[in-house]
Formats: structure tokens, C-alpha cells, sequence
């Protein structure tokens, strides 16, 4: 293995994606060439934790764009690029994700090649796929999908239009960056091709991150439930997924006033006979305990019943009550 400084020649500069956020998931070559950099111009969405693995003399220069908010030039990050490299600094251009996944790396490569300044990629792991990784889910499937989209939901004209009847068919996956102010807009133009209301949208914020947060939710429901959620990280919106975990315990009383708790894993019917030892299980991310007709029972989906964190914990208090309510009846 080269020694670091060999990686990043003087002179150079290196385009190195950080990946979603969590440092354990840098590729050893972007650690190696951080380590190695003189000057690292970073975007806003850099972590600290990456940031600190660069030497300690190394200068960090903040170059972030931030939606809707101040943002540095893209001419003038250009242009400290090319100054540092020409004053003979190994130089880091450290951007969030994947540098060439809606990451404007062309714009930068073509003003270092005009200014004839040396250059290479390292690519990193981008959002869409960290994020479906820790849903336990895949972004293909056979049977489902025989194609993976990665759009934006905004361009340089504004709300970006795409392929809505192919992305409104049943099976459709797409990621989709910047979408949180597009949801609206995305949210229309898939229900005018005629896209399934039912269809799971799954909002991840902070992917990989220790703030992590996920918000299934359906097309019917996706800008409602993100305008409730108050999401101020950044996020990325997966069409056609759901997590794995994400799951809905509905309680279903009969004539015999029996009560039998029903797990609901992604459209498949579980059901958990109550008295059996069967805990409702901790980890789930929502859960309700409000009755539903033996007739709901087809149209639940994990995007139906998904609300925020503070109404799970109300709603777990409920079957603690439940639960305690039987057990004094036994």
C-alpha cells in the first residue's frame, strides 16, 4: 500500500466522497488521502467526525451549499481549487455522498482541466443506498423492479419534471435527493399518471448518522406526514420502499371480545394469538392501538399507520394499559 503522501501528489487534487455521514463508512482510500491533504475544501454537509481524521496542520476551507440558504459561488470554489493547487498544495475537494450523484463534480473537473490542473475521483457511498441498508431492504428486487432511479427533486429551472407514468407503475423504486420541498409537487404529478395512493414513501433524514431519522409514510399521506415531521436535516425520499421494521400492531376485537394482536410486516398478515407469551415487539418503529374493522385488514400498509416518534410512545402507553387491563382480568 502507497504511503499516503504518494497517493496526493503536490499539485494535485483529489474529489473524494465522505459517504452519507458516519466515518465508518469512508472507503479506506478517501481516510488515506484525507489524512494526506494540505487544504481540504469541504461541503456544509461534511460531519465534524470526518473532518477531524485530516492531519492536524491541514487547512479546512468551507465551501458548503446549503438549499434555500447561503451558499459559496460555484465560480469561486472553482477558482480556490485551481489557486491551491497551482501554490503547489495536495489539495481535497471533500463532498458529501458521491461526488458524481448530484454532486456538480463536473462543473469542477471541467475548471481544472481548462486551467490544466491534475485531478481524480474517489467515489463514496451516496444517501439512497445507506439509507435502504439500514431499512434492511434492497433497492432491486426480482419480480418488482428491473430498473433503480436516482432523480432530483429540484434543477436549475426549479421543480424538476420527470418520467411521472413510469415512475407512477406498480414497482417503481426511485431515490430521490432534495425532494423535502418537492414533495408536494411529487406527491401531484405521480397521483395525475394514476400511481397507487398506497404506495410506501419512505423519508430518511440524516442517513447513516446518529440522528437518524425515518418516516414511512405512503403517497397519500407523504406531504402531510413531512410537513408534521418538521425534517431540518437532509434527507432522501425512497419511492416504492418501506422498511423492514416498519410495521403496524393493530388490535382486532371480535364478537367474543377476544383480543388477538396482528403484526403487519410490509403487506404480509401475522398474526400473534394474544396469551401465548407473544410481547408486542420493542423495536417497531410505529404502532397503534386503535381497533380496526376485521375489513381494514386488506388496505393496511406500513405507510397507513405511520405517525411520528412522540405518537408511537403515546400509543405504547395505550397497550401497556391494555395489557395490564387483561392481565387483572385473568
Amino acid at each position: 500500500m502507497a504511503p499516503s503522501k504518494t497517493l496526493l501528489p503536490q499539485g494535485h487534487v483529489a474529489f473524494i466522497g465522505a459517504g452519507p455521514g458516519d466515518p465508518e463508512l469512508l472507503t479506506i482510500r478517501a481516510l488515506r488521502l484525507i489524512e494526506a491533504a494540505e487544504v481540504i475544501l469541504h461541503d456544509q454537509l461534511v460531519p465534524a467526525e470526518i473532518l477531524a481524521l485530516a492531519a492536524p496542520e491541514a487547512e479546512l476551507v468551507s465551501v458548503g451549499k446549503k438549499g434555500f440558504g447561503p451558499s459559496v459561488r460555484q465560480e469561486e470554489i472553482n477558482t480556490r481549487l485551481i489557486e491551491f493547487a497551482r501554490a503547489g498544495a495536495r489539495v481535497v475537494r471533500l463532498k458529501a455522498g458521491d461526488p458524481g450523484v448530484f454532486g456538480r463534480l463536473d462543473e469542477e473537473t471541467e475548471a481544472l482541466e481548462a486551467a490544466g490542473v491534475p485531478h481524480f475521483v474517489t467515489p463514496g457511498l451516496t444517501a439512497a443506498t445507506a439509507a435502504a441498508a439500514g431499512m434492511g431492504v434492497s433497492m432491486t428486487r426480482r419480480g418488482r423492479n428491473s430498473d433503480l432511479r436516482l432523480l432530483t427533486g429540484h434543477d436549475v429551472r426549479g421543480f424538476a419534471e420527470q418520467d411521472w407514468r413510469s415512475l407512477a407503475r406498480p414497482g417503481a423504486v426511485a431515490a430521490i435527493y432534495m425532494g423535502k420541498r418537492a414533495a408536494r409537487f411529487l406527491q401531484g404529478r405521480l397521483m395525475m399518471h394514476g400511481a397507487d395512493l398506497a404506495t410506501p414513501v419512505t423519508v430518511v433524514e440524516n442517513v447513516s448518522r446518529a440522528d437518524e431519522r425515518r418516516l414511512p409514510a405512503t403517497l397519500a399521506t407523504l406531504a402531510a406526514d413531512l410537513d408534521a415531521a418538521e425534517l431540518d436535516g437532509p434527507a432522501v425520499l425512497l419511492l416504492g420502499l418501506a422498511p423492514r421494521d416498519a410495521a403496524a400492531v393493530c388490535m382486532l376485537s371480535g364478537a367474543d371480545t377476544a383480543m388477538n394482536w396482528y403484526l403487519i410486516r410490509q403487506g404480509d398478515l401475522k398474526l400473534i394469538q394474544w396469551g401465548t407469551g407473544a410481547e408486542v415487539p420493542p423495536q417497531l418503529f410505529n404502532i397503534t392501538a386503535d381497533p380496526l374493522e376485521t375489513t381494514d385488514l386488506a388496505r393496511v400498509r406500513p405507510g397507513d399507520v405511520a405517525r411520528l416518534d412522540a405518537e408511537r410512545r403515546e400509543a405504547i402507553s395505550a397497550v401497556e394499559e391494555l395489557k395490564a387491563t387483561r392481565n387483572a382480568a385473568s
